[in-house]
């Protein structure tokens, strides 16, 4: 999908420029070159109309414009199945921050902003007809149009990711941002979202909002939260995570800022506050920051100016999807563990040579289509408030507050999943939170030797296909990939050899020097490198396109999918080699049906555990080791089966387990400068006529 958004460009414009905004947590898109600020459909799509001149300012695209920055930049969410396995999804972002110049926005400001809410309004509806089947469930497009005092006047910018929050009219505002010099200093508070509704402007504070996955703040153009504070220096970035697994809630920039304190309130209605250090400047007050959030009695939506009382809005209500765990014994065989499915799978006849199969099963590809039909539109009137009703609500809020009972200290134990969260707290202790900034990286394979003591009776051969990009095949995504001429790997069981075949091949060759790259049929390579275990794996061919999986400080287990749907299932399933003709067996009566995923895996392999900031792996219920490599790829320590040793592995290191390589990564966001981040510079920019 993503290789679409760059027509006719080298695929690793897209991905520079995603890595670019994966960094910092904001994906930023300049279109130069625009006659009308507020008009949505050429800056939207240039198939739309008008705009014809409109370019994405760094690779000069015409046809790169926001409806392909959001495609191909999504977001990555975990949902737990019904089997109560994490399952990856994509959604696109909803919440989009547009910058137009100041003068241009103040000139249609001063007579209602009705040109500003047109644009904010129609950007919404074409974001939500486009993408109504990759929205997630609990939010839709909202749009925020804003000034930026030093944007060219033929320049118009977008803000969207995974540290964006634009909150809606119906968001409950749980807290108040503000930050401060020092402890002492007076608290200044954080600049305000701006709307228009009807001729009206409403304004929404920056601040913890329900539902918010987190923010960034920094004080420059490189995110839409520009502080009103900052330090000395001018570098670094505070990012605030409202959904951590842990207790730990700002992170900072650790090159140029430093978090020194984090101050937890005894009483309440006291402030948390974090105490943040500039370490590239002189030290001292002004080097530092204090940022708290104070949190409300009571969440409030938007207070919408109106003539008459509004209605009351219903108490919000929130259920946990809580699934429970049951425990099922692994079904393995001599030497290779291998899971015997029920269903009969397809067997291939085996020639003299190393040959790819000759029949397939192919289904559609998976594709996100796009949609005609229209979004409803849930817009609210904003009207003015009389004087009287003003004062009078002014009067009723002081009495409430003189008459409420005087603080009390929080009970022993109490963290900050309780204001963050604002959940039951019993339910939240049955849930599974999620770390935003670590996880866990399927980055390679772990290609399994068969032969000699290491065969499993009845297999011949196993084979991975790959596609254009360096992918491995996966079951049903085949339809356009031809595994009789795909590039592939091979194993045997009459051979101590790996076998390749490049793409357009008709014959496996034997692998003779490794470290070694292959050739995919786009013009790419995936690398080959030495095996850490060499009596056990041929060696370690290096993904692409690494896939993610979640880590919590709750247990998760790793391991593979059951092919009962009705039986236990891993949390963190592996289903990559799932190919049903990527085995070959001597024996029809022998595991028939099974996949590469199946060979050394159990179901409930091995526990991962996130413990300040490290990853506990430990054995569960695996039948195999588990390979733990150094940062070289080199075999460091092995997890034996039934052993009750606890490994903690830092950032960056690995681990193999079955026929995968997975990597414990963490999110280090940095702050770019300014013209890094909001125009994205692109090392293979070239002049592409308009």
């Amino acid at each position: 999908m993503l290789k679409k958004v760059f027509k006719g460009k080298p695929d690793n414009a897209l991905e520079d420029y995603r890595e670019r905004g994966e960094a910092i947590g904001v994906f930023s898109l300049m279109l130069v070159k625009v006659d009308d600020p507020f008009d949505p459909d050429p800056l939207w799509d240039r198939k739309y109309g008008g705009g014809p001149g409109i370019v994405e300012e760094s690779s000069k695209d015409a046809d790169f414009r926001l409806q392909a920055a959001l495609d191909g930049c999504r977001d990555i969410k975990f949902v737990r199945d019904d089997a109560g396995r994490f399952r990856e999804q994509t959604p696109v972002f909803t919440d989009v921050a547009v910058w137009v110049p100041e003068a241009k926005w103040r000139a249609d400001a001063q007579h209602g902003g009705h040109r500003i809410e047109a644009l904010a309004t129609n950007l919404a509806s074409l974001h939500g007809r486009k993408f109504a089947r990759s929205l997630p469930g609990d939010r839709v497009p909202n749009y925020t149009v804003m000034p930026d005092k030093d944007l060219a006047e033929n320049a118009v910018a977008f803000q969207f990711g995974f540290g964006v929050f634009i909150p809606n009219e119906d968001d409950d505002l749980l807290g108040e941002i503000r930050m401060r010099r020092t402890l002492e200093d007076d608290a200044v508070s954080m600049p305000e979202w701006s709307f228009w509704r009807k001729g009206a402007q409403i304004k929404r504070p920056v601040g913890v909002y329900r539902g918010q996955g987190s923010m960034l703040i920094a004080n420059d153009r490189s995110v839409p939260i520009r502080a009103p504070l900052w330090f000395a220096g001018e570098r670094g970035h505070i990012s605030v995570n409202l959904s951590a697994a842990d207790s730990e809630r700002v992170y900072p920039s650790d090159d140029e800022v430093e978090l020194i304190e984090t101050i937890i309130p005894k009483l309440e209605g006291e402030p948390f506050q974090w105490i943040l250090k500039d370490n590239g400047g002189d030290g001292g007050d002004e080097d530092s920051l204090v940022l708290e959030v104070d949190f409300l009695a009571e969440p409030v939506t938007s207070r919408i100016m109106v003539e008459e009382e509004p209605e009351p809005e219903p108490e919000p209500h929130f259920e946990l999807d809580i699934e429970s765990e049951q425990v099922e014994e692994p079904v393995t065989e001599t030497g290779i563990e291998v899971e015997l499915p029920t269903a009969q799978g397809p067997v291939v006849e085996r020639g003299g040579d190393v040959t790819a199969p000759t029949e397939m099963q192919r289904s559609p590809s998976f594709e996100e289509p796009a949609t005609d039909q229209p979004g409803e539109d849930d817009g609210h009137v904003a009207r003015e408030l009389s004087s009287a009703r003003r004062a009078a609500l002014e009067v009723e809020e002081r009495q409430r507050a003189e008459h409420s009972a005087p603080p009390t200290e929080q009970a022993p134990g109490s963290s900050l999943e309780r204001f963050f969260q604002q959940t039951d707290r019993s339910a939240y202790s049955r849930s599974t939170p999620l770390s935003a900034r670590h996880m866990l990286k399927l980055s390679g394979l772990a290609l399994l030797r068969i032969d000699g003591d290491r065969q499993l009776p009845g297999l011949d051969e196993w084979a991975i296909w790959f596609n254009d990009q360096g992918e491995p095949v996966r079951e049903g995504d085949d339809d356009d990939v031809d595994l009789d001429t795909a590039l592939a790997l091979a194993g045997t069981s009459d051979s101590s050899s790996l076998f390749y075949r490049l793409p357009g091949e008709d014959r496996f060759s034997p692998v003779k020097v490794i470290p070694c790259s292959l050739s995919t049929a786009s013009g790419g390579y995936v690398d080959l490198n030495r095996s850490p275990a060499p009596d056990v794996y041929h060696g370690i061919l290096e993904l692409p396109v690494p896939a993610s999986f979640p880590l919590s400080s709750h247990q998760l287990l790793l391991g593979r999918s059951d092919s009962n749907p009705d039986a236990s299932q891993p949390d963190l399933p592996m289903e990559v080699l799932d190919h049903s003709q990527g085995l070959r067996w001597s024996d029809t009566g022998a595991a028939r049906g099974a996949r590469l995923n199946t060979l050394n895996l159990s179901r409930r392999h091995v526990s991962l555990r996130l413990v300040s900031g490290r990853l506990e792996v430990s054995m569960a219920e695996g039948r195999t080791p588990v390979y733990i490599l150094g940062s070289e790829g080199e075999l460091l320590k092995e997890l034996d089966p039934g052993g009750r040793e606890m490994l903690m592995l830092e950032p960056g290191e690995r681990f193999v387990v079955g026929s995968y390589v997975l990597t414990f990564h963490e999110e280090m966001p940095k702050t770019m400068m300014s013209r890094e981040a909001s125009v994205l510079m692109r090392s293979d920019a070239t002049e592409v006529p308009a």
